[in-house]
């Protein structure tokens, strides 16, 4: 949503609405994202949250990295269990 509104600054509850979902769980969401520099914020009435960067230079893996609680990927292993083997 926020990579189509451009430079405008958006409250959580706009975003919320758009999503069907709770502001606070949209807060919560743009806190690790803000932490992770990849929104920004400015307070008051005509304040809200923007990307901090052009949604070309934000992955995938940037917002995972951010969602996740020690901001790294865990480490998988890609080999694969036999039937019946534990």
């Amino acid at each position: 949503m926020l990579a189509y509104l451009g430079d405008r600054f958006v409250k959580s509850d706009e975003i919320a609405r758009g999503v069907s979902t709770d502001p606070v769980v949209i807060r919560r969401i743009l806190q690790r994202l803000g932490r992770a520099k990849l929104v920004e914020g400015a307070p008051g009435k005509t304040g809200g949250t923007r990307l901090a960067r052009p949604p070309a230079r934000i992955t995938l893996l940037d917002i995972y990295q951010a969602m996740e609680e020690k901001g790294s990927v865990p480490q998988t292993s890609l080999k694969t269990k036999n039937k019946g083997e534990k």
